[in-house]
């Protein structure tokens, strides 16, 4: 017996065909990406800014520019899961090496999704380093950003 066996097998007799076909993954596609490359725009045009108006780039900008690529990673995951057959659909309806499928490109999704976060907040603390005066305050920021990668 496979170990997912128990998992997915169901009695899909009592669904209707409607509920079977149900596949909401090019909508989950749709926000993801508007999200994601709207992001990815923002981060473009601030780094623009900083770089050819401001002409000082910081470890700010260095870590939301790391923070976009992992958002990007995980929009090119939810592609990849999609392509799977899983994402979007009832369990019900899902097959075991589909599943598997699945779940192989949710570990690099949730790392991607992980790393983002983090680097998200370092960004943020680099930033309120960049314009804070206090030496109690960069150095509890720095303490923040090394136990936000623990």
């Amino acid at each position: 017996m496979h170990v997912l066996e128990g998992f997915l097998s169901r009695d899909i007799s009592h669904h209707s065909p409607e509920y079977l076909a149900e596949d909401v993954s090019s909508r989950i596609l749709t926000v993801t990406g508007f999200f994601c490359f709207f992001s990815i725009v923002i981060v473009s045009l601030r780094l623009y800014a900083r770089a050819f108006m401001v002409r000082r780039l910081g470890w700010e900008d260095l870590s939301i520019l790391v923070t976009a690529l992992f958002v990007l990673g995980c929009w090119i995951c939810f592609i990849f899961e999609k392509k799977s057959g899983v994402l979007g659909r009832h369990i019900a309806v899902v097959s075991i090496p589909q599943y598997e499928n699945f779940l192989l490109w949710t570990f690099p999704h949730q790392l991607f999704l992980m790393l983002g976060v983090c680097t998200f907040k370092c960004s943020v603390a680099f930033f309120l380093i960049r314009v804070g005066r206090s030496r109690w305050a960069r150095r509890a920021l720095y303490g923040l950003m090394s136990k936000s990668w623990t």
